[in-house]
């Protein structure tokens, strides 16, 4: 009797299951890994229905395959069968395994539930990335969850911390790898608006950040800073003005409880406060210094006013605030028949040195031009400021430490819609680009 493996032909020295098998294929046994060891087949002869597992080479018979069983989540190699560990395996959450060969390979699991998704960089189970080193599964992905607001990472899903991290604010946080970065956040909320200088939540950059707003936050806006319009209060849900971090509230000298102005907290550091302080001294004869050489560079004497120019730094209640916007500084100017006009000029007290300055230059160019005879001309405030202009322009090339800030009044110059303090200040700016030392001239022919 021949073997009746197929294409053998040897002589058959042994019978399985009434199936003639030489000595060779009589050793090619092949048993259920479902772990009921029965013989399903011998050498390519089946002996017995069953199934084949990862390309046949695992095999479970009939009433094998019909009980529970686990497969490697990769390979597909049975694990499990009834309860029974058929292949040793590691299990990644309910539902997901790894044999031993498999789990050595690279891998990913889902950031909450641990589910394998991805082995080898093959998907194994559908799943959505978040960041570069958190994903989460379709399951998972419909639960609540929070990310990370600059990197993305899981962070939280369905109220459980996945991954370590700091909360600001209700809505923003960032993991434990973020938050050692640099940052800014909202003055108001304290939400996460821009990390490493990149933004992260549409927000607004006040006095160059130094006051972020988020958007949510800057729709609130209540009460502005009387020296630079940055904001300085919020409102409150039942319209209460809410004081925001550094901010400062300026009240009548003795009277607390009345609010007559508000300052932002760029222009409440180190701010000038009155009259006689010493800083406030120097700020004043720093500017009349730069105001004299610039009458000199422009062909004119400075004029000697002597006590007919006093001044003064003033109370927010002392000013107006109308349809031209926040009056900082006045010039009042008084005739004495034949006699030589006196001027009072008046400043908006607990402003920065720079904002002092600018105001007072302009203030000083009303005096200047009225000693002239040509302080009543059209565009007088125009000129005014455009002559403010060119001090901060001095500033911003020359003095490092203020450059920004002086860029920062120069911007809100340039971008005033008021025609008599915005649009004639550009268009006098324009005319006088080229020579700048004309304009005493040009403005007497043409303001």
């Amino acid at each position: 009797m021949k073997c009746q493996a197929k294409g053998c032909g040897k002589d058959a020295t042994h019978r399985i299951s009434n199936v003639l098998l030489c000595e060779e294929h009589a050793n090619q046994q092949r048993h259920c890994s479902g772990g009921c060891a029965k013989l399903l087949q011998v050498a390519n002869v089946n002996l017995a229905v069953h199934n084949s597992y990862k390309g046949g080479e695992f095999l479970l018979c009939e009433a094998c395959d019909r009980l529970d069983k686990k497969t490697c989540t990769y390979c597909r190699t049975i694990v499990k069968v009834e309860g029974r560990t058929t292949t040793t395996n590691r299990p990644y959450g309910d539902t997901t395994q790894l044999c031993e060969n498999c789990d050595q390979l690279d891998k990913k699991t889902c950031t909450n539930c641990n589910t394998i998704v991805k082995v080898e960089g093959r998907t194994t189970t559908t799943n959505r990335p978040y960041g570069d080193t958190t994903q989460l599964c379709e399951n998972c992905d419909q639960l609540d969850k929070k990310t990370c607001t600059n990197c993305n990472t899981i962070v939280e899903v369905g109220g459980r911390t996945t991954t370590t991290n700091r909360p600001y604010g209700d809505t923003t946080q960032l993991c434990e790898n973020c938050d050692q970065l640099d940052k800014k956040t909202c003055t108001n909320c304290g939400s996460i608006v821009s990390v490493e200088g990149e933004t992260r939540v549409t927000y607004t950059p006040y006095n160059d950040g130094e006051i972020p707003l988020c958007g949510r936050c800057d729709t609130l806006v209540g009460q502005r800073c009387r020296a630079c319009t940055a904001p300085s209060t919020v409102r409150t849900p039942d319209g209460r003005d809410q004081q925001l971090a550094g901010a400062s509230r300026i009240h009548p000298v003795g009277d607390e409880a009345t609010t007559v102005g508000w300052r932002c907290r760029v222009c409440t550091k180190n701010p000038l406060r009155n009259t006689d302080d010493v800083t406030t001294r120097q700020a004043y004869g720093n500017a009349e210094t730069w105001m004299r050489g610039w009458v000199e560079s422009c062909g004119k004497v400075y004029p000697g006013y002597g006590d007919r120019l006093t001044w003064s730094m003033d109370r927010d209640g002392e000013f107006t605030l109308d349809g031209d916007g926040q009056e900082l500084g006045r010039c009042t100017t008084t005739t004495h028949g034949d006699l030589p006009k006196t001027y009072r000029i008046q400043v908006l007290t607990f402003m920065r040195p720079l904002s002092f300055q600018q105001t007072l230059i302009h203030e000083l160019t009303h005096a200047l031009t009225h000693e002239f005879g040509i302080g009543d001309k059209p565009m007088i405030e125009g000129f005014c400021n455009y002559v403010a202009y060119l001090y901060l322009e001095h500033v911003r090339t020359s003095d490092f430490v203020r450059a920004a800030e002086a860029a920062r009044a120069i911007q809100r110059m340039t971008e005033n819609p008021n025609q008599a303090y915005g649009v004639n200040f550009r268009h006098i700016r324009d005319q006088l680009r080229l020579d700048p030392t004309q304009a005493l001239n040009w403005f007497e022919s043409n303001g």
